[in-house]
């Protein structure tokens, strides 16, 4: 079919639990999606080019979103045989604020969003460890810190703290903390 590649598809929607943001994704065949994420109180509105899996926090302050490079990259990249890594973006829906980080496999939020994860790709198939980094962001506060050779990350029910498995090299520090 001639025009397949002008397809477009809206798909990943959602609503904040306070019920004044939604997000959606925006796809085309062969192109590079864009995340929109648009207030349903006011005219605010953030368009954020090739994002796409939002998650927005219980609060209805923050979303989180997964980066790709741009199509034709990615494409490339495939071709070459190389890796394709996505970025792990985050935005301060209040003031527009934009976060990324690289290499991102996972991301999460606590309840009532004082703290926010980023879990980075585990870069070396070879290693006999799955533990890779962890950055914690204090939402709050505005700093961030690292754990190293993290397996799994979840936050508690009511997000006062951050469970998390080590698997590092040798088995040093391997357990949950």
């Amino acid at each position: 079919i001639a025009d397949y590649a002008a397809w477009r598809t809206i798909s990943g929607s959602s609503i904040s639990d306070d019920g004044r943001w939604v997000t959606w994704g925006y796809s085309r065949v062969r192109g590079d999606d864009t995340l929109h994420v648009e207030a349903l109180d006011s005219d605010a509105a953030h368009v954020i080019a090739a994002a796409s899996e939002a998650q927005l926090s219980n609060d209805g302050a923050w979303v989180a979103y997964f980066i790709s490079p741009p199509f034709l990259e990615e494409e490339k990249l495939l071709r070459d045989g190389e890796t394709v890594t996505r970025q792990a973006g985050l935005l301060e829906l209040a003031t527009g604020e934009r976060f990324t980080w690289d290499d991102a496999s996972s991301f999460g939020f606590s309840e009532g969003s004082s703290h926010f994860f980023v879990k980075k790709r585990k870069t070396n198939e070879d290693t006999e460890h799955d533990g890779t980094s962890l950055i914690l962001r204090n939402l709050r506060e505005g700093f961030e810190e690292l754990i190293g050779s993290v397996g799994e990350a979840e936050f508690n029910e009511g997000g006062t703290h951050l469970a998390f498995t080590v698997d590092a090299a040798g088995n040093d520090g391997t357990g949950l903390y």
